[in-house]
């Protein structure tokens, strides 16, 4: 319900990370022919690959870099290139591979290279101004429910009853509003901006990755389950944990506010050296209970990272064999697989990490929605009408009151307060001096009776 006013912005943040992730597997494309022009200019062999065959070699003399493209080692270089070009668009819809080959390969290797740097600058351009733009969206509908979850938050704890505050610290309230909507605030940009953005790169590299080798795809990710049930294991402990960390918080915020907010009571009682000792160690539990959420929380970005390492050195050994061995997968394909393979690293990182920052929000989110069902103690009937004051008088007709405690303070009290009036109420401490003139502003509903206005 926070969210929906922001729904606009919200989908074009969404729309502006799809199109990052596009424009990031832009990016792993071009690897490709780039390798390839490069390889192309070189003194020796180009070799390109198609499943179950040889590379195909291709000579290549030393004039081949500086001779004049008109001459015969111009056309040596458009060989090379139209040789290099079946390796990475064979398997291209045909559609769409005559105008690729004419925009990556046209002409000599130098001429195809400028044209592959136009290409590398606009789409890294494309690709960063989208992670701009969907950033900035991000923040903003971010802190927008932020705002309005603690506005929400306010405006509820003051249509509480006094009755609700006796039972609460203040600071563990304050925590509520400041700390836990911190938390959620972090969830939030956790579950929507790293969870979609970082899972459609991941879409993006892996699609180039099993585009070029399947076989090597498939041993990558032979890794991928082990690992995933380690992350999700330890979210699941993460919650426990962060919620006790939290609750942790609220009591150093709230032995805090009760010392400064009573100093003069704690001077007067020379209470300065008990009340730092009662800070140091609800401080000294809030810092244990942060080292074990964090011991587990940082657990999962270094296990995720070794697991891509390891994956990293198995694919090494196996596409070593295919390019040696095999001879079914040509050395530039290789190097754009392990492009697009290290470049899961780093959105696989931030989703481990995204788990941890999750569960500390859910927990926040529980406490601060627990809070905001509360429902109140006193609430107007459906017939209520507004009153602007009153001119005979006020009357209390056999009214009874008692607190949460049960005992009752005032029974079958009657007394009528006539407008002008001057009253006093005299009576030794407990009798419920305080209480009678609670329930004239109704801090408290009576238990029993009624008060009236002008009957």
């Amino acid at each position: 319900s926070y969210l929906k006013p922001y729904a606009p912005q919200l989908a074009l943040a969404v729309l502006a990370m799809a199109l990052y992730a596009a424009a990031s597997g832009l990016t792993l494309g071009l690897f490709s022919p780039l390798l390839q022009i490069l390889f192309a200019t070189r003194v020796g062999v180009v070799a390109t690959a198609t499943p179950g065959s040889a590379p195909v070699p291709v000579p290549v003399g030393p004039a081949t870099i500086s001779a004049s493209p008109s001459g015969p080692a111009g056309d040596a270089e458009r060989t090379l290139l139209s040789n290099a070009k079946w390796g990475s668009l064979e398997r291209w819809p045909r559609v769409l591979r005559g105008p690729l080959e004419k925009l990556l390969f046209a002409g000599t290797p130098l001429e195809a290279l400028g044209r592959m740097c136009l290409l590398l600058l606009l789409a890294f351009l494309l690709k960063n101004a989208l992670d701009y733009f969907s950033e900035i969206l991000m923040i903003a509908v971010e802190q927008a429910v932020v705002r309005d979850l603690r506005n929400g938050l306010v405006v509820h704890l003051h249509s509480l009853s006094l009755a609700f505050f006796h039972g609460e610290r203040v600071g563990i309230l304050a925590s509520r509003i400041v700390n836990d909507v911190q938390l959620v605030r972090g969830a939030l940009a956790a579950g929507i901006s790293n969870v979609i953005k970082e899972s459609l790169v991941l879409v993006a590299a892996l699609s180039w990755v099993v585009w070029v080798s399947w076989k090597l795809a498939l041993v990558s990710l032979l890794i991928l389950p082990p690992v995933v049930g380690i992350v999700v294991w330890i979210g699941h402990r993460m919650r426990r944990r962060s919620s006790a960390m939290q609750e942790r918080m609220g009591d150093v915020q709230a032995v805090l506010h009760e010392s400064l907010a009573n100093i003069r009571v704690v001077k007067s009682f020379h209470a300065e050296a008990w009340e730092a000792g009662r800070f140091a160690r609800e401080n000294d539990r809030f810092y244990r209970s942060f080292l074990r959420l964090k011991r587990l929380g940082e657990a999962a970005s270094p296990i995720t990272e070794y697991a891509m390492i390891v994956v990293a050195a198995g694919v090494i050994w196996y596409g070593g064999q295919q390019i040696f061995r095999d001879r079914t997968l040509a050395p530039q394909d290789f190097m754009v697989f392990m492009v697009a393979l290290l470049s899961m690293m780093s959105p696989l990182k931030k989703l481990a990490g995204v788990n941890s920052t999750l569960q500390e929000g859910l927990a926040a989110g529980d406490r601060i929605f627990r809070l905001l069902d509360t429902p109140p103690d006193i609430a107007d009937r459906s017939d209520a009408r507004p009153v602007a004051g009153f001119t005979d008088a006020i009357r209390f007709e056999d009214v009874s009151f008692s607190y949460a405690s049960g005992e009752p303070v005032l029974t079958g009290l009657s007394l009528t307060l006539a407008r002008g009036e001057t009253v006093a109420l005299v009576g030794p401490s407990g009798a419920g001096k305080s209480t009678i003139a609670d329930l004239l502003p109704r801090f408290y509903d009576p238990t029993g009776g009624r008060i009236t206005l002008d009957g």
